[in-house]
């Protein structure tokens, strides 16, 4: 009982401030008395509410559990006089903020325990021990909803209102006032607030975390626990969410009158959290603040406290409350399953709370306090009050650290505990649950259980499948602004910096990480940049590519998602691509803004002015990019922009590989058929795969083996890439070449022939002659054929090459790379189709064996694909590329004529060395057969012989056609001048070496072949197998097929042998026998036979004599007539040989019959001109006769009848 003396209340009428005073003093002594450790509990046991009882209106019969009627009620003054001497007015009611006059009487101690309405319950429900302490009962009346709902209505009636009035009550703001003088003064708010108004509490309670005194706080920490108990007594709350409460029809703004239980006034906060999203900004703010202020103690939300005491014993038991610790210790148990479902959703909805202001957050807020407001994270939003959303202060403090800021290690480690929430439970953010319901409930449709996280990599594999266009399972597609909301939780996240913020990735990937990745330690992006790495061996798993994939496909469409290009390349774009400063400027939040700073630095990589090139970490990143993207196709936006129905339409019977690495091969494979928008962004990314060989993915996966077996110089040296390339190429027919690596580098060749810009090298050598000489072209094939003539048309004018060395260097390999496999020259490819199948059915491609095949029938060949296979000779020769040459000679070529410009020649001259290679011999001999066919495959000829042509052979040349053969016709004519010894010096010795090397081998007398083919089968067939000797699949009984080696000159002595003993009846065949026998006879080094058997006798005899004109031959025939026994026996018998044969070719002139004149003139390549001056006798015969007359005399019938 408290004892005011009379004294006093005299002193009172003289001086009502010394009144106060003392009344002051009281109070001060009665908050200290009881407790030292706790100093205002005793103040509810000694000072009972202004009206804690009440004067009824006559109440009905109602019993504890029954609702009361709603009947106002008033203060039983007579009750209140023996327990509260706070005085009277004259109508015997208490007036509330006024100390009435008078004596006061002492009156017994007001306790809950005690009073009638409560007695019962109390005793009921509440330890014996704690009835004398009026805040230990209420706190035990309302510490569970079960004995909130037993609790009799008029006992919970008398509660609120002794709740109510006890923020209203003067004493009470007194002692407020008293220990928390040095706080109040600094809150004007609270400070000018009316005496007895019941806001002061409130507000102090409001402004909690401006309060700094100990006492204050502990004093407002119990008065929190009825202030929070009841929104009514919330400051400012009930007035700024009037409107809300109604729109949302989350209960009902009730007067202090309204008896609704501490639970119930509970759920008004629980749907008004539920519609965060919706409130107006003032009530937002306000339920926020609440929020704030409640997230100290998990007591002061009344709700969760009641869901989650239990949980709290459980998994908390030896946690203090305070300071947010049970908060924390609940939430990191939340996904657990013994986790009560109520409790788990008032966690839920507790967290959609922070997600509005990370204030709420006590233990995040306390831990990065300091960094928040050094880098100035509460951004002012579209209001004057400070931005505090999670996402913004989260963003916020991300872009501090990859600006390379340092933020405290207690902030680092609370970030990455929210972003490992954010990522496993959907529910709390607000913004999410409502842009994504219909996604949401697509993705939790038929599931009993959903771990965590897996409602989130839900929507980000709905986000991959709406970018295909298709929906498994019947799902329903994402809506835009479901996927914006999943594209900001991502980047709220942060994703992509650390493996270990998924927890989903982290399940489906350890035993991954543990087996390929186990020496990379986590952060910094650096797991899931190894994890893409591995994304198709043979360790990775399919559920950890599924994950993987969903993550990386928001990754790939926002580069600050990727940390490490973030971090090398951030300058980069900010120089270049006027990229933001900030990697949370919320002006660019737009993803599809973003999206263009890829791109842009994509272009600068190619860039060749230094001004605008990349740094080379920013080059490293954006490769790595490319690498990614390269992998799986959906991972690159512009394919999935534009090559959607392109897939559709040509791949859809791959759908079963899709993720496999095989939609963009189809791409490229169907190139010609593809859109113009997929066909450019398809081209660019073949470019790339040439410019930088590891994005091929498939081609270095098989081939890095290989590199290191063949290209190991190149590597070290560090060449470019598409040097590389060639190496592997140069390579690919190699015997340990692994036929993976094969198939990989046949389809980027086979791609690259589409387009020449595809060959980034070839590009770039020749781009500038392309644009000026072709700038129509743009398959790789026609490129070259049109670069190739323009280096043909100016090396027979003999002037300066219009084609730069650079690109002729280029030229050359194209041309070669393009002579390897017929697949990979679609035009003779298709040319030929029906001629491979008719003669080189079995014949395996590659390494040139089908087009060999293919000249190796070229007589039989269609005239469509003869005549596309001899303009493809014609380039190969001017560019000298010819592979299979090139291909076998390598060792040859390295040995003899390394630097040389005419490779044949020089082979050629050394291919009866020997160490010269037998596989090399045998192609040059089929080299030198070709060249004979047609002048204009022998450059040498073509070149030293031209004025002879010109002044010998001009009507052969023009009845030629520039894409046929002429069939040796030109070289003939140039034979029969030789003979004659009509031809220049210079043309003279190369027709030399052309009768030389064709006396070694028929074949490459081209006119002999074909006038004798018939007289070879029937009497040189032993000759002409033993020269077919090892054919393979060539037809050995045409003599028209080449040799595959010289035949030591033995077809053409047989056919001599038959001349001389006259079995050759074929005029044509005696003829060319009688020219070669006449050839030979010009000089003694055409003859080669005769030449090693005279040589000893050459060197006896005819030392001093110079060669040439045959000289040398009259020197040998002189001595062979005036001293035939000096001279060696067998150079004697070959001799004596050679004279017969000559003097036989001079009889094979005259005609001995008419059938031998018509054939001989139908034969003669003159044919025309001795029809024309037959013609023209008989005509001039004819016209003499008819003009001179008779010859004879006339003479009458008579004289002639005797």
């Amino acid at each position: 009982m408290i004892f005011i003396s009379s004294d006093l209340v005299k002193m009172e009428n003289t001086s009502r401030r010394v009144l106060l005073f003392l009344l002051f003093s009281v109070f001060i002594a009665l908050v200290y008395c009881q407790d030292k450790n706790i100093q205002h509990e005793n103040l509810a046991q000694n000072v009972g509410p202004i009206n804690p009882k009440f004067k009824h209106v006559q109440q009905s019969q109602s019993g504890p559990g029954k609702d009361a009627p709603d009947v106002p009620r008033v203060v039983d003054t007579d009750r209140l006089r023996q327990q509260i001497p706070l005085g009277q007015n004259a109508g015997g009611h208490v007036q509330e903020g006024h100390v009435p006059k008078g004596r006061p009487k002492k009156f017994p101690q007001f306790k809950l325990s005690e009073q009638p309405e409560c007695r019962e319950d109390i005793k009921k429900f509440c330890n014996p021990k704690i009835a004398d302490n009026n805040f230990e009962v209420i706190d035990c009346l309302q510490s569970d909803e079960k004995i909130a709902d037993e609790v009799s209505i008029d006992c919970q009636h008398l509660l609120w209102n002794y709740k109510k009035n006890l923020t209203k009550d003067d004493r009470f703001e007194m002692v407020a006032n008293d220990v928390c003088k040095e706080d109040l003064p600094r809150m004007d708010e609270c400070n000018q607030l009316p005496k007895g108004s019941g806001q002061i509490i409130p507000c102090l309670v409001d402004n909690y975390q401006s309060v700094q005194v100990k006492e204050c706080k502990r004093y407002l920490e119990k008065m929190s626990k009825i202030v929070f108990s009841d929104y009514t007594l919330i400051y400012k709350f009930a007035d700024a969410c009037h409107d809300d409460i109604q729109r949302f029809t989350c209960g009902r703004l009730e007067t202090a009158e309204k008896e609704d239980s501490v639970h119930r006034q509970g759920a008004v906060l629980e749907c008004l959290v539920r519609n965060i999203t919706k409130l107006s900004q003032h009530c937002k703010h306000q339920l926020l603040r609440v929020a704030e202020l409640q997230s100290d103690d998990y007591h002061m939300d009344r709700p969760l406290y009641y869901a989650c005491r239990d949980a709290r014993e459980h998994f908390c038991p030896k946690t203090p409350a305070g300071n947010g610790r049970v908060y924390e210790c609940l939430f990191k148990n939340k996904m657990d399953p013994a986790m009560p479902l109520q409790c788990k959703e008032k966690l839920q909805r507790r967290q959609r709370e922070i997600a509005e202001d990370v204030k709420v957050e006590k233990k995040f807020y306390v831990a990065c306090r300091k960094d928040i407001q050094q880098f100035k994270c509460f951004q002012h939003g579209q209001t004057k009050d400070p931005d505090t959303k999670r996402a913004t202060v989260l963003i916020c403090l991300e872009d501090a650290m990859k600006e390379d800021n340092k933020l405290t290690p207690e902030c680092l480690a609370e970030m990455n505990e929210v972003r490992q929430t954010l990522l496993s439970d959907y529910k709390i953010n607000p913004e999410l649950i409502a842009m994504c319901e219909h996604e949401i409930k697509d993705c939790v449709q038929d599931r009993d259980k959903l771990e965590e996280g897996e409602v989130v990599h839900c929507l980000m594999d709905m986000a991959r499948t709406k970018s295909r266009k298709k929906a498994p399972d019947n799902r329903v597609p994402m809506s835009a602004q479901c996927q914006r909301a999943v594209e900001d939780l991502l980047l709220e996240a942060d994703v992509g910096s650390n493996f270990q913020m998924d927890k989903v990735l982290m399940k489906a990937c350890m035993p991954v990480v543990q087996t390929a990745c186990r020496n990379i330690q986590a952060g910094d992006a650096r797991i899931l940049n190894c994890l893409m790495e591995k994304i198709d061996d043979d360790v990775m798993t399919d559920e950890c590519e599924e994950r993987l994939m969903e993550i990386q496909y928001f990754v790939m469409r926002d580069w600050r998602l990727d940390a490490n290009l973030f971090k090398h390349c951030h300058e980069n774009a900010k120089t270049h691509c006027n990229a933001s400063p900030h990697w949370n400027d919320q002006k660019s939040t737009n993803v599809d803004n973003w999206g263009l700073v890829l791109p842009c630095l994509y272009r600068h990589m190619k860039s060749e002015d230094p001004n605008n090139q990349l740094s080379r970490a920013c080059k490293h990143e954006m490769k790595r990019v490319m690498r990614n993207r390269a992998r799986k196709i959906e991972l690159d936006p512009e394919i999935e922009e534009n090559c959607v129905s392109d897939l559709g339409r040509l791949c859809s019977d791959q759908e079963k590989d899709i993720g496999k690495g095989d939609e963009l091969s189809c791409l490229q494979d169907n190139y010609d058929e593809l859109t113009e928008a997929c066909a450019n962004v398809v081209g660019n990314i073949t470019e790339d795969e040439d410019t930088y060989l590891d994005l091929d993915v498939v081609l270095v996966k098989s081939c890095t083996p290989m590199l290191k077996l063949f290209c190991s110089e190149e590597l070290e040296e560090e060449e470019d890439e598409d040097v590389v390339m060639q190496c592997l190429i140069q390579h690919k027919h190699h015997q340990k070449m692994d036929p993976k690596c094969y198939a990989g580098i046949e389809h980027h060749q086979l791609i690259s022939m589409k387009n020449y810009e595809f060959s980034h090298k070839f590009k770039e050598a020749c781009k500038k002659s392309v644009k000026q000489f072709c700038p129509n072209v743009k398959r790789k094939g026609d490129v070259v054929t049109c670069l190739s003539e323009h280096i043909r048309n100016d090396t027979l004018l003999e002037s300066e090459h219009r084609i730069d060395k650079n690109c002729r260097r280029q030229l050359r390999f194209e041309s070669m790379q393009r002579g390897e496999d017929i697949k990979l020259d679609d035009k003779l490819d298709k040319a030929c189709t029906e001629d491979v199948q008719n003669f080189c059915s079995k014949v395996k491609h590659g390494n040139a064996k089908v087009i060999e095949c293919l000249k190796a029938h070229q007589q039989k060949l269609s005239k469509k694909c003869h005549k596309i296979l001899f303009k493809r000779e014609k380039e190969e020769v001017k560019l000298d590329a010819d592979y299979k040459l090139h291909h076998v000679c390598k060792g040859m070529i390295k040995q003899y004529c390394d630097g040389e410009p005419d490779i044949v020649t020089c082979l050629v001259a050394r291919k009866h060395d020997p160490n010269f290679d037998a596989n090399c011999r045998e192609i040059l001999v089929r080299r030198q057969i070709t060249k004979n066919r047609d002048y204009r495959l022998n450059p040498t000829l073509r070149k030293e012989c031209s004025m002879d042509i010109r002044k010998f052979c001009t009507d052969i040349i023009e009845r030629a056609s520039p894409d046929q053969e002429m069939s040796g016709q030109v070289i003939l004519c140039l034979r029969r001048q030789f003979v004659k010894k009509n031809l220049s010096g210079r043309c003279t010795d190369v027709i030399r070496d052309v009768i030389k090397e064709s006396a070694m081998n028929y074949m490459e007398d081209v006119a002999l072949a074909n006038a004798c083919e018939r007289e070879i089968k029937q009497h040189c067939d032993p000759e002409h197998q033993r020269a077919l000797q090892g054919a393979g699949d060539r037809d050995s009984n045409s003599v028209l097929q080449m040799s595959q080696e010289d035949d030591k000159g033995e077809v053409q002595r047989c056919l001599m042998n038959k001349f001389k003993e006259r079995l050759i009846k074929s005029t044509e065949c005696k003829q060319q026998i009688a020219r070669i026998i006449q050839e030979s006879e010009i000089d003694i080094n055409i003859d080669p036979i005769l030449h090693t058997a005279c040589q000893k006798d050459l060197q006896k005899f005819c030392t001093d004599i110079e060669s040439g004109e045959g000289r040398k031959m009259t020197c040998l025939l002189q001595e062979y007539e005036d001293h035939p026994n000096r001279l060696d026996k067998r150079c004697h018998e070959q001799l004596k040989r050679r004279k017969d044969l000559w003097e036989l070719s001079v009889q094979v002139a005259p005609v001995e019959s008419v059938n031998e004149l018509v054939s001989q003139i139908t034969s003669s390549p003159a044919k025309t001109y001795l029809l024309g001056v037959i013609c023209s006798i008989i005509g001039v015969i004819f016209l003499i006769g008819i003009t001179c007359g008779r010859v004879t005399k006339r003479v009458t019938k008579e004289n002639k009848m005797k």
